[in-house]
């Protein structure tokens, strides 16, 4: 694994000082305004005399209302950037966040050596944090990423053996994703289900108490629900603002806006289809007048976003033609559910950073299905076909905004 990580981390770096020059030449957080009130809140927090106000502030007065898990964080880094160093700044943020994002991989590693081979595993593990979204968001100072690195972390622990120990970290990541973003932490308890029925097979006491465990999990989140009900309504009420902000920013005669005109139902797995494929065209963002690191983290989002379409589209091949779901082992079906079920719940905002938190399960399944479930000659058939129908997307694409 130390191998892994003195592989990945120069990549980060780099990609990381790329963004902040590219910050540097534009004078503003030219890919995700929110990066400024993050920065801003930092600086305050960082200006505060004491760790303990800083606590004080985020988790007892709560000034912020939301995301203080995030706050604290960035709060803290500026506070010793501000003892010890010559004061806070984007790059010293960047680089922390980038850190998260490295972290990620590596349980990403942890989580593929389950199913695969040691060294299967690393070298998807190095395509993963190279060839994913999670490399172009990774130095943005936004909660996205920590939430990915929590999930990573907790899906993991799906597949670890069921004991104290395992528990009390799955009540930690909840607690503490639910200071990032209530709506994501809900999902972390799906995860500890999923968790209890994969040790169901393995552990003779959790077989014998299985409806007992069920009862309890239900009996918990049950009663968080009930004690969260006035932040899950802000969350409700936030997908909401998501919703007509996003049909708002899209282009009346583009494909997006389409979407959200289609009936209930289809619109939302429409929309979820469309998800794993955003950006489209890839090229999206790149703007030749701008300066080169700014197209350089464009180009590298249109890089990820190839590849991505590509898992995405082998797949839902894999899926459709050679009914690979009933090969699944149960956990991996569960998680599917589970996946699909986000991504429909998520249709009302379709910014990838804020799906990206489950990509770590679709790569798994994708990496087991093309290791163990596909022959040599199926394996091809299903990549040209992936490939081809991306390229047939972008044709369609083109002869959409040539005749339309």
């Amino acid at each position: 694994m130390y191998s892994l990580f003195f592989t990945i981390t120069p990549f980060y770096l780099i990609y990381c000082l790329v963004a902040h020059l590219g910050y540097l030449g534009n004078s503003n957080f030219y890919f995700y305004p929110d990066q400024g009130y993050f920065y801003s809140v930092s600086n305050n927090l960082g200006e505060l005399n004491s760790f303990k106000e800083i606590i004080e502030a985020c988790f007892i007065n709560r000034v912020h209302f939301e995301s203080e898990g995030a706050h604290f964080l960035f709060g803290s880094i500026a506070f010793i950037a501000n003892k010890y160093f010559d004061g806070n700044s984007v790059l010293l943020q960047s680089l922390y966040v980038s850190f998260f994002a490295i972290l990620s991989n590596l349980f990403v590693f942890k989580l593929l050596k389950k199913f695969l081979l040691k060294s299967t595993a690393k070298r998807y593990t190095l395509t993963f944090a190279l060839l994913t979204p999670i490399l172009f968001f990774s130095p943005w100072l936004l909660r996205d990423v920590h939430i990915t690195f929590l999930f990573s972390v907790a899906i993991y622990l799906t597949f670890r053996k069921i004991n104290l120990k395992n528990s009390i970290l799955f009540f930690a990541v909840f607690t503490i994703t639910s200071q990032f973003r209530m709506e994501h932490s809900l999902i972390i308890l799906l995860f500890f289900i999923i968790h209890l029925y994969y040790n169901r097979q393995y552990s003779s006491f959790v077989k014998k108490y299985w409806s007992v465990f069920i009862f309890f999990g239900v009996g918990i989140i049950t009663i968080i629900l009930f004690t969260q009900s006035k932040n899950l309504f802000k969350a409700v009420e936030t997908l909401d603002r998501y919703e007509l902000h996003t049909v708002s920013e899209l282009n009346d005669s583009g494909l997006g806006s389409k979407l959200y005109d289609l009936p209930f139902g289809i619109k939302h797995l429409a929309i979820a289809v469309n998800s794993q494929l955003t950006p489209l065209p890839p090229w999206a963002l790149i703007n030749f007048h701008q300066n080169i690191f700014v197209i350089l983290t464009a180009t590298t989002l249109g890089v990820v976003t190839i590849y991505w379409s590509y898992i995405f589209l082998f797949l839902l091949y894999s899926f459709t033609t050679e009914g690979i779901i009933r090969k699944l082992p149960k956990s991996l079906f569960l998680f599917l559910i589970l996946v699909v079920a986000f991504l429909l719940l998520n249709s009302t905002n379709v910014v990838v950073r804020r799906i990206m938190v489950i990509y770590p399960v679709i790569f798994l399944i994708y990496a087991f299905v093309k290791e163990y479930k596909l022959n040599e000659y199926k394996k091809s058939i299903i990549h040209r076909r992936s490939v081809i129908s991306y390229i047939f997307l972008l044709v369609i694409y083109i002869l959409f905004k040539v005749f339309l």
